[in-house]
C-alpha cells in the first residue's frame, strides 16, 4: 500500500486566489503565509477533504481545470508534496 498524504492539523489551510499564477495561503496552526503555485493550491484543497495517495493526488491534479503548470509543463506532484511537507503544511500518513 502506498503512503496517503494528509494535512498537518485539524484546520485546513486558508488560501487566497487572486486570480493569478500563485496564491496564498496562510496555516493557521503555524502562523506562517507562503505563496503556493496553482497546482500545490489544488493538492491542499483536495486534501483538506480527506487523505489521499500520490497516485490519486496526479490524476486529480490532471483533471482539474486551470492547474496544469504554466503552458501546458506537467507538474512534479511528489516534489510538490514534499516541499509542502517540508513547509508544514501536509505529512505523510502510513
Amino acid at each position: 500500500m502506498s503512503d496517503q498524504w494528509a494535512l498537518t492539523g485539524p484546520e485546513s489551510p486558508l488560501v487566497y486566489d487572486p486570480g493569478e499564477d500563485t496564491v496564498v495561503c496562510y496555516n493557521p496552526a503555524s502562523g506562517d503565509t507562503y505563496r503556493l503555485s496553482r497546482p500545490a493550491a489544488v493538492l491542499l484543497s483536495h486534501l483538506s477533504q480527506h487523505p489521499a495517495s500520490l497516485e490519486s493526488l496526479e490524476q486529480r491534479l490532471a483533471t482539474s481545470a486551470g492547474a496544469a503548470g504554466s503552458e501546458g509543463q506537467s507538474v512534479d506532484v511528489s516534489g510538490l508534496l514534499e516541499e509542502m511537507e517540508a513547509l508544514g503544511l501536509l505529512r505523510r500518513v502510513r
